[in-house]
């Protein structure tokens, strides 16, 4: 459940980091799916860091905000690296 949402708001905060620094914006597609990638990364990884996931009694908003945070977070960091290598390589 975790990876999902991880995608999710990956894409999310791809988009969203790409509206806000239109200098760095790779397009709407692609930010969406670096994104995507971005997100999914970073919430295995916090995954393997610790415990994660629901808890046993129905969804822990304070666990489930943490990863919409860590996919949101990875996704647009991705997009925010991968935006200024392409600005670099234009030069």
């Amino acid at each position: 459940m975790e990876l999902l949402i991880g995608l999710i708001s990956g894409a999310l905060g791809g988009v969203v980091s790409g509206a806000l620094l239109k200098r760095l914006s790779l397009g709407l597609a692609p930010n969406s799916i670096i994104g995507i990638i971005g997100g999914g990364l970073s919430a295995h990884s916090a995954a393997l860091l610790g415990p994660g996931g629901l808890s046993g009694r129905g969804v822990d908003v304070l666990t489930m905000t943490g990863q919409i945070a860590t996919g949101a977070t990875g996704g647009a960091a991705l997009v925010i690296v991968l935006g200024l290598i392409k600005t670099k390589l234009r030069k």
